[in-house]
């Protein structure tokens, strides 16, 4: 199916000018209408998704307050820990 890319507010024009001239919508009605089909239509489409954070580890960036067992273990989970790949760390939250 063909791609059709139209500006928003000339499309809003076209079906409130359409409904009022082809279907005999009153002018209020026919905005009413246009505008109610343009919010459809837009909500429908996709949207631009942003790039996934990376870079980001499931281990905080500082060390616990805790013992120094504790400070040493966080560490060593630190400094081998891999950074998470795209998309994974979207899904995480503190």
């Amino acid at each position: 199916m063909a791609e059709i890319k139209i500006d928003a507010d000339k499309a809003e024009r076209l079906i409130s000018q359409t409904l009022l001239d082809s279907y005999g919508l009153s002018p209020a009605k026919a905005n009413e209408a246009a505008a109610d089909l343009l919010r459809r239509l837009n909500s429908s489409m996709p949207t631009r998704s942003n790039q996934p954070v990376q870079g980001y580890r499931l281990i905080r960036s500082s060390p616990p307050r805790a013992s120094a067992i504790d400070a040493a273990l966080w560490k060593r989970v630190y400094d081998l820990a891999e950074e998470l790949p795209p998309g994974v760390a979207d899904a995480v939250k503190w």
